[in-house]
C-alpha cells in the first residue's frame, strides 16, 4: 500500500509517496497532489499484478558521477598512462573551470 505525506520543502510543499518493495521504502515525490495520488494508484496496481516497482523510482545522477563511472568501467582497457592523463584533465577542470572551452595556448 502507497501512503501520501505532506512535507515542506525550501521550494514549498511537496507531496512524498512511499511505499514498500521487497522490504525496502521506496520514495517519490511530488509539488502537485493530485499528481502523488494517480501515482500511488499505479504503484499499488503494479504491486497488486506482482511487478517489481523498483523502475518506478526516478533515479537521476550528475555528469561527474556518469563521467566516473565510465572511467572506471574502461580502467580494465587503457593503460596506466591515459587513465593518469584522463584524471590529470580531470583536476585541471575542476581547479580552472571554464578554461575547457579555451583554444590551448600556442608556445611562442
Amino acid at each position: 500500500m502507497a501512503q501520501i505525506r505532506e512535507v515542506e520543502r525550501k521550494t514549498g510543499r511537496a507531496y512524498e509517496v512511499r511505499w514498500r518493495d521487497g522490504g525496502k521504502f521506496r520514495p517519490r515525490s511530488f509539488t502537485d497532489k493530485r499528481e502523488a495520488e494517480r501515482f500511488a494508484l499505479t504503484v499499488e496496481n503494479e504491486q497488486h499484478a506482482g511487478n517489481n516497482t523498483a523502475p518506478l523510482v526516478k533515479t537521476t545522477k550528475t555528469i561527474r558521477q556518469v563521467a566516473e563511472e565510465s572511467m572506471d568501467a574502461d580502467r580494465p582497457n587503457r593503460k596506466r598512462k591515459t587513465m593518469d592523463a584522463y584524471e590529470i584533465a580531470s583536476v585541471v577542470r575542476q581547479v580552472t573551470p571554464g578554461r575547457e572551452h579555451q583554444a590551448p595556448m600556442q608556445a611562442g
